[in-house]
């Protein structure tokens, strides 16, 4: 029986984490042929639950890459993997310095746009890591077209050794748990940001455009993060702060988002953000900055889409990055009930594309591949 290790830095909210556990979830009859694992580099509050049947390991690296290597390397000498399957970039690298060494396969997932999320001198040592250990790499997986071509074109991995696969989507489990009490003391309408408080996520947009909107409802940001008391500030600041709710992540945030009027991602970069394709699943209306990669993918079936304003795309409505007043602008049209009737309809077609079972299944072709 070949032992599959899969590792990656935690299972705190995001929506990388959340595609690991989705395909672990759905695994379970792999179990007759691979001895299946779970490593996690970081000891964090964990907002998704492993299935019981993969054997967990919880290491302590406190975001270090040179303790993530090497407590990663001394787990894996014993564990004795035939395929290491990492996501997120610190876990890929690691995870390639140890199949050099330890001779086993390897397989990364890149869930974010490498050339738009690093910035900085942090970005640019992030970026050269990719271009050194990717290319090193028995294969990669990017969770969108956009991913696997910025992989290609800037960072050196081989077109035949890099495919894309959607994140697997339970499309029952969403909408039975969209059925659930919302459990939330807020206003309805409301609109409904989520994700992680960081600085390429943007909420400060939404939140500026959710203030100069004619939306007179409420605005639910679901998340944590470093940003989080700078937007408190900045909601304060422009006179919504008595309409905005930040109450953490939910464990079940489905019915927060059935609920919502719009779903609405503001962000500066993605990789394939899984939340717009799970709103489409509840039939909530999404706005979306077209940010790359991701957003003009799901919501319009096109990999470099351009757009200036506001965009009716198949699915859903498409605004530029940093441009608060189209943002203000999409928000203001849901208040027209037949624009929001048209939204929800829009929505509802978009989720016929999306499943579980092909991408846990290509996920598996891949990893049997080197077994």
């Amino acid at each position: 029986m070949a032992r599959v290790v899969f590792v990656v830095n935690s299972l705190a909210g995001g929506g990388a984490e959340r595609a690991v556990v989705n395909i672990l979830a759905q695994s379970r009859a792999m179990t007759d042929r691979h001895d299946i694992h779970l490593v996690l580099l970081d000891r964090e509050t964990e907002a998704y639950a492993p299935p019981d049947f993969v054997t967990v390991h919880r290491l302590d690296c406190a975001g270090s890459l040179i303790r993530s290597i090497r407590m990663l390397g001394v787990t894996l000498k014993a564990l004795k993997p035939a395929v290491v399957v990492s996501a997120l970039s610190r876990a890929n690298v690691a995870n390639v310095v140890n199949g050099a060494v330890q001779r086993y396969r390897t397989i990364l997932c890149e869930h974010n746009y490498t050339s738009g999320k690093h910035k900085g001198l942090s970005g640019r040592i992030a970026k050269l890591l990719v271009r050194i250990f990717y290319p090193r790499a028995d294969a990669v997986i990017g969770v969108s077209q956009g991913i696997r071509e910025d992989l290609i074109a800037h960072y050196g991995v081989r077109r035949e050794r890099v495919t894309a696969v959607a994140n697997p989507i339970d499309v029952d489990n969403i909408r039975r748990n969209g059925q659930a009490p919302l459990g939330l003391d807020i206003a309805q309408p409301y609109l409904l940001g989520m994700g992680r408080f960081a600085s390429h996520k943007n909420f400060a947009l939404l939140i500026e455009a959710f203030a100069q909107s004619r939306f007179t409802g409420s605005l639910l940001l679901l998340g944590q993060g470093p940003e989080q008391e700078r937007l408190a500030a900045l909601a304060a600041q422009l006179g919504v702060a008595d309409r905005l709710a930040m109450p953490g992540f939910l464990s079940n945030p489905f019915p927060a988002v059935r609920q919502a009027s719009a779903y609405i991602l503001p962000s500066n970069g993605e990789g394939l953000p899984t939340a717009i394709i799970e709103a489409l699943v509840l039939g909530t209306p999404v706005i979306s900055t077209n940010c790359r990669t991701g957003p003009s993918e799901i919501l319009d079936d096109q990999v470099d889409m351009q757009v200036s304003g506001v965009v009716d795309a198949k699915f859903g409505v498409l605004v530029p990055t940093e441009d608060v007043a189209a943002m203000a602008l999409a928000i203001d049209q849901l208040t027209d009930p037949t624009r929001l009737a048209d939204m929800q309809s829009r929505a509802a077609s978009g989720a016929a594309r999306y499943s579980f079972d092909g991408p846990v299944a290509e996920y598996w072709r891949r990893i049997e591949a080197f077994v």
